[in-house]
């Protein structure tokens, strides 16, 4: 069974040194050690919780791999470059409350253990966007990458419901997914009007991510 104390690393989210400096203060006031064991039973210690929930997660991914021949525990152990990489996604999946970058980033994962891509500096700028993206730039993406045929405004309000009907909002981030190189140049307005086509409207980088993201 894959070792989930790889993912172990000493990571300290702000919210955990919060939870710490209050255990600190706590244990010195009157009554202080009651309020702490109080707290403790109450509020588990949130890095901890996430992190079991993680590790839970991505055992199951690797011992999938395992099972089907993909990969061996031994290489996995003696990969530096998986570790370092799977190091990183844990990382940022420790610091996040949102299940479906959770989701995002364990597909990562296993993409890393595979090795889909195989150059090293591409993997390298993949898991710095993964990190940089929220899952609603990712839903823009996929659907930029195989747009339906209609309004592209009516389309995307209802392919994005978490963005209400705020155009401001979707338009930041269309210019955030154009800076970073990741669709083609495109007036969003004018694709409101006109639609997208159905032509693919990642770039190849766009593409590369959506691939290393996807089971």
């Amino acid at each position: 069974m894959p070792d989930k104390d790889l993912i172990s690393q000493p990571i300290e989210p702000v919210e955990d040194k919060v939870h710490r400096l209050t255990r600190s203060v706590l244990s010195v006031l009157p009554a202080g050690g009651a309020l702490v064991e109080l707290m403790q039973s109450v509020i588990m210690n949130p890095a901890e919780k996430r992190k079991e929930i993680w590790m839970e997660q991505v055992t199951d991914e690797i011992n999938n791999l395992v099972n089907q021949e993909i990969v061996t525990l031994e290489s996995l152990r003696e990969d530096e470059r998986f570790l370092s990489v799977f190091l990183e996604i844990s990382n940022i999946a420790i610091r996040t409350h949102d299940e479906n970058k959770r989701h995002m980033l364990k597909n990562a994962v296993v993409s890393a253990a595979k090795h889909t891509t195989q150059d090293e500096t591409l993997e390298s700028v993949l898991v710095g966007l993964v990190a940089q993206l929220q899952p609603v730039h990712l839903k823009l993406l996929q659907y930029v990458r195989e747009p339906s045929a209609g309004s592209a405004r009516r389309v995307l309000l209802q392919e994005l419901p978490e963005l209400g009907d705020d155009e401001d909002l979707l338009n930041q981030i269309w210019g955030e997914l154009l800076s970073k190189g990741l669709v083609k140049q495109m007036d969003l307005a004018f694709a409101f009007c006109s639609g997208f086509g159905t032509d693919n409207c990642c770039t190849r980088l766009g593409d590369s991510l959506l691939d290393y993201i996807s089971k």
